[in-house]
C-alpha cells in the first residue's frame, strides 16, 4: 500500500512538473485558441484587415503572426487582447521600426527586466511584426 501511494504521488508530481514546464511559446499558442473561440478566427481578423488594403504586405503579414503567435494573449490593440503586456495600439507612434525589431528579436537586451519573452522569431518574422507595429498609431 505505502508503494502504491508513492508511485502515485510520483505521478501526480510528474504531471505538475510536466504542466508548468509548458513554454512561453506553447502558453501563447494555447492562449491565442482560447482567445480565438471567444473574439472569433484570428485568420479572419487577418483577411478582414488584408481586404481593407490598409497595411503594406509585410505590416499585413506582421499582422498575421501578431495573431498566430498569440501575440494577442498579453497585449491589447484597439481593446481586443489581453492584459499581460502593455497595450500596443499606439505603439508606432513612440517607436520607430527599428526599435521594435530589435526589441523583438531580444526584449531584455533593448529593455533590461522586460517580462516579454525572446519568441526565437527569425529576421523575417520579427521585421514583419515590427512593420504590422509601425501602423498602430
Amino acid at each position: 500500500m505505502e508503494k502504491r501511494l508513492i508511485l502515485v504521488s510520483l505521478l501526480t508530481l510528474s504531471l505538475v512538473v510536466a504542466i508548468t514546464t509548458i513554454s512561453g511559446y506553447e502558453y501563447l499558442r494555447l492562449k491565442n485558441l482560447e482567445m480565438s473561440k471567444e473574439e472569433g478566427s484570428s485568420q479572419k481578423v487577418a483577411e478582414a484587415s488584408a481586404k481593407e488594403g490598409s497595411l503594406s504586405p509585410a505590416a499585413r503579414e506582421g499582422e498575421k503572426l501578431y495573431l498566430e503567435l498569440g501575440c494577442n494573449a498579453c497585449h491589447k490593440i484597439k481593446g481586443k487582447g489581453g492584459e499581460g503586456g502593455p497595450d500596443l495600439s499606439y505603439t508606432g507612434a513612440k517607436r520607430d521600426t527599428e526599435w521594435h525589431f530589435k526589441y523583438l528579436k531580444d526584449p531584455q537586451a533593448l529593455v533590461p527586466g522586460s517580462t516579454m519573452p525572446n519568441m526565437g522569431l527569425s529576421d523575417e518574422d520579427a521585421r514583419a511584426i515590427a512593420a504590422y507595429m509601425s501602423t498602430l498609431k
